[in-house]
């Protein structure tokens, strides 16, 4: 593998602050700044919609639709990037996903997909599969819950994530924001946070949540707004939440609604034991960007920004591709991304930390 060269040198970002609702948004300053270059290990990749990307022994292991084969899970050799195996198709039989749409995981070489459309959890080991082909992925029935958009597992626990309806008034949802439950599905810890005074805002937003490996931290990052929230597990007790940005979009029935000043913050998260590694943005206006011609547009979420778990701002890497999802290593010295370049063309590629 080919040690990557960082560029640039050693700066200090420059810190802005304001207050929107109550609330004083301040930006991190990172102590350390640099530049790096992603090392591509794919040519190009027919994703649709890309969904997440994990790291485990010797494989990458991605979750996009592929438009051709229809397939959304795929299993790449970690050092050539040679494709070694897909599996859940496109479908409503056994063994196949409706749609990309649930939480998606591997520990210890073992994928398990929470598919909430379907309502299915899907298992399977990826050494099985690349013997077996898709006759290695086991299909259990689901116990979705409605506004559930994250359920991660760390072994002992279960945490989830609910958003509830962006109606003003809906008493449809009655489930705190985030709850941990263990194996027997009893009710641990609960906390009904939500990190803005706008509620409605609150339900709009889409968010990122990981898990530490050990079980023990959890980390959530939205698309819209810039705030970090680090929580201990299993107790749900607040580590940190750092108020970087407010919300620049509107939200008059709970759905997004851009304006001239809406950018996108954050479009990934990945947690290890000491470190959160975020794909961040925040810079570029997106309607402002997309109507550009192609060649002039700018980078979105194009940094990776990294926080300790008492949401000290360690490091931030500008790099030279659209981040879609990453994830690192279990010795923390390769971040693995999708990433995009300017003309929204896909690749698995890496960089050395």
């Amino acid at each position: 593998m080919r040690k990557l060269f960082l560029l640039g040198l050693t700066t200090l970002s420059v810190c802005v602050s304001c207050t929107q609702g109550g609330i004083a948004y301040k930006q991190p300053v990172f102590p350390v700044e640099e530049q790096a270059r992603f090392i591509l290990l794919t040519g190009e990749l027919d994703y649709g919609v890309i969904e997440d990307i994990w790291e485990t022994e010797s494989y990458i292991v991605t979750l996009a639709s592929e438009k051709r084969t229809h397939n959304f899970c795929h299993i790449y050799d970690k050092h050539t990037g040679e494709l070694l195996g897909e599996t859940f198709h496109r479908g409503r039989g056994p063994g196949e996903i409706m749609a990309g749409y649930g939480t998606f995981e591997v520990h210890n070489g073992t994928v398990r997909y929470f598919d909430f459309t379907k309502n299915s959890v899907f298992r399977f080991s990826v050494d099985s599969l690349l013997q077996q082909g898709s006759g290695a992925v086991e299909e259990l029935k689901g116990d979705f819950l409605y506004g559930q958009r994250y359920r991660g597992t760390t072994g002992n626990y279960d945490v989830h994530l609910f958003i509830a309806s962006g109606a003003e008034g809906d008493d449809a949802i009655r489930e705190p924001r985030l709850k941990v439950t263990d194996k027997s599905g009893s009710v641990v810890s609960e906390n009904d946070n939500y990190p803005e005074e706008n509620q409605l805002a609150n339900y709009a937003n889409t968010y990122y949540v990981s898990l530490s490996p050990d079980g023990t931290k959890c980390a959530i990052v939205p698309c819209w707004s810039a705030v970090l929230e680090l929580y201990d597990v299993p107790g749900l007790q607040p580590r940190h939440i750092g108020y970087f940005a407010g919300q620049e979009y509107e939200c008059p029935t709970g759905n997004i609604k851009m304006t001239e000043k809406t950018v996108l913050h954050y479009a990934d998260i990945y947690a290890t034991d000491k470190s959160v590694y975020l794909a961040s943005g925040g810079e570029v206006p997106v309607l402002v960007n997309q109507s550009l011609p192609e060649e002039e547009r700018k980078l979105l979420c194009d940094k990776i920004d990294i926080f300790n778990w008492k949401g000290r701002a360690l490091r931030r890497i500008v790099t030279d591709y659209r981040i879609r999802k990453l994830c690192v290593d279990a010795g923390g010295k390769h971040v693995y991304a999708i990433v995009q370049d300017r003309m929204g063309t896909s690749y698995l590629a890496y960089l050395e930390l």
